[in-house]
């Protein structure tokens, strides 16, 4: 028997067991994966020495809700496949969920890819931002120093009007 339901309602549990033991263990490699990413990225901000916020631990929780509902849909394209392959006769053929493990694969990768990167990479990105930063400022510096002056006048002409009222 191929297809989840139909092992469950003709009673093969054997087989039911396997081929959804196979499905749980991908969906812990893929929980495995997140986690050692997460420790992974807490230590790389510790290192960089930035702020760990909720926003960040915002970011994987939503990571894992993306990633289990595409496990999930992996999982029904599983079923659907099962159920197709039975309709064409081909109920003794042992099938595997391989959109499953597929899925599996392609997260784990994802994950793995994420780990790889490099601080170092994300200090170029913040180097590279913060000379375009600069690049955009030295540009702008007739307009900046414009703008300091009028700052610089207005806090004048309040600290004047301030010790005008004192000296009443």
């Amino acid at each position: 028997m191929i297809l989840f339901i139909q092992s469950f309602l003709t009673g093969d549990f054997v087989s039911l067991r396997f081929k959804l033991a196979i499905v749980g263990i991908m969906w812990l490699i893929v929980a495995i994966a997140i986690i050692i990413d997460l420790f992974s990225g807490v230590r790389k901000a510790k290192e960089r020495g930035e702020v760990r916020t909720s926003v960040g631990f915002r970011q994987t929780v939503t990571k894992v809700v993306q990633y289990y509902a595409f496990l999930a849909f992996a999982f029904l394209f599983d079923c659907m496949l099962m159920l197709i392959l039975s309709a064409f006769g081909l109920e003794e053929a042992r099938v595997l969920p391989f959109s499953s493990i597929a899925a599996c694969c392609f997260l784990v990768f994802i994950e793995w890819k994420s780990f790889m990167e490099k601080a170092n990479d994300k200090y170029k990105k913040q180097f590279n931002r913060s000379v375009s930063d600069l690049a955009t400022l030295l540009e702008n510096r007739e307009d900046l120093l414009h703008g300091l002056v009028e700052i610089i006048k207005k806090q004048t002409e309040k600290q004047k009007e301030n010790n005008d009222e004192e000296d009443r």
